[in-house]
């Protein structure tokens, strides 16, 4: 049991464990293994004072690759076979922003270093994730990671992260509301150049949005500007949006993601990837020409609830028109650029079919 305590900083550490095998960690003379079992607990943190700890007696030189650092890690792991909790009543990280009820647990098995239910929670926000990082290579480091943010405040978030650097979003009237986000992500990290290996990341993503308000966003404000449509645009406000999003590689899937505002409708799905014939399409019902009621969010209707669109296709391939956008007037292109999904005579009698069962729902 270690306690370390400081009156000046207001901040004390405690440390209980048990140490199993010590005999083979210092003669290596028995079968059993040695291991580490360690409780780290805390009723606050200042962020400031913790990184200062971190940083003392680290070189100012590029020396600290993200190679060395799993080099040390590794060896660390093997020889002392750890399982740590932590558990942190309160990080202060500054004045207005403070993490709650921090926890973690982090052991190896096999080559495997995985830290367990880490989590942390500030306001009514919370976050949860699983990380295993195989440490059994020199070169690369492979991962795979779960994280989950529950409720998180956007106001909040880009005030206390000073609107991470972006001129617009600090100069934007209002920007709120909050995001549901669940990332399951596969990869690989090349540790000689610090960078993920692209072609090695798969990752699944779901996002939801709700109360969602936008004012005053200067880069809202220029397209508004150029259609002519300011007033219509100026505040926005959003039902709530789910969407599906899959990443292979630099292949980028968005499955079908309703957009309801109370500025316009539409509906966005497609495909991102250079080196395909697929691109990502908006689908923009007719009936947005009218003018909303700017004061209220209309329902969401699905997409075969909502009668005649036009189209809009980003181009996103290696061809002269990268980045170009087309406007259409029908879909079948886009089943035509998906040769092994649905054909676009099947696509419209599942439009029908589905559109009907909205009507027959309305009438009964």
């Amino acid at each position: 049991y270690l306690l370390l305590k400081s009156d000046t900083l207001q901040q004390e550490l405690t440390l209980d464990g048990v140490v199993k095998n010590i005999r083979h960690f210092a003669f290596k003379d028995t079968s059993d293994s040695f291991s580490v079992q360690l409780n780290i607990n805390s009723p606050r943190i200042v962020w400031n004072d913790l990184k200062q700890v971190m940083t003392y007696g680290s070189s100012p030189t590029t020396q600290q690759s993200g190679k060395i650092i799993k080099e040390s890690l590794a060896e660390v792991v093997h020889d002392f076979n750890p399982s740590v909790k932590l558990k942190v009543d309160t990080l202060e990280y500054s004045d207005q922003l403070s993490f709650n009820n921090i926890f973690a647990h982090a052991y190896l098995e096999n080559d495997l270093l995985k830290i367990r239910n880490a989590n942390v929670s500030y306001g009514e926000s919370y976050i949860e994730s699983n990380i295993d990082l195989d440490i059994s290579h020199q070169d690369v480091l492979p991962f795979d990671l779960y994280l989950e943010l529950n409720n998180i405040d956007i106001a909040h978030t880009l005030e206390h992260f000073d609107y991470f650097n972006v001129p617009q979003l600090e100069s934007a009237k209002q920007i709120n509301g909050n995001v549901w986000f669940d990332l399951d992500l596969s990869s690989i990290i090349d540790l000689n150049n610090n960078d993920f290996i692209t072609s090695k990341t798969i990752a699944d993503i779901t996002v939801k949005l709700e109360d969602v308000i936008i004012e005053d966003l200067e880069t809202i404000n220029n397209v508004a500007e150029k259609i002519r449509r300011v007033d219509r645009f100026n505040v926005l406000k959003f039902a709530p949006i789910e969407s599906h999003i899959n990443i292979e590689g630099k292949r980028i899937v968005v499955e079908e993601t309703e957009v309801q505002s109370n500025a316009i409708h539409a509906f966005v799905e497609g495909t991102i990837d250079n080196n395909s014939s697929e691109h990502l399409w908006i689908s923009i019902p007719v009936k947005n020409i009218k003018r909303p009621d700017l004061d209220s969010i209309p329902i969401k209707t699905t997409y075969a609830g909502t009668s005649r669109k036009v189209f809009f296709k980003w181009v996103s391939d290696k061809s002269e028109e990268n980045g170009k956008i087309k406007v259409l007037l029908r879909k079948k292109q886009y089943y035509k650029e998906r040769p092994h999904g649905i054909n676009f005579r099947d696509y419209r009698r599942e439009v029908r079919r589905e559109r009907k069962r909205i009507r027959n729902l309305e009438v009964n």
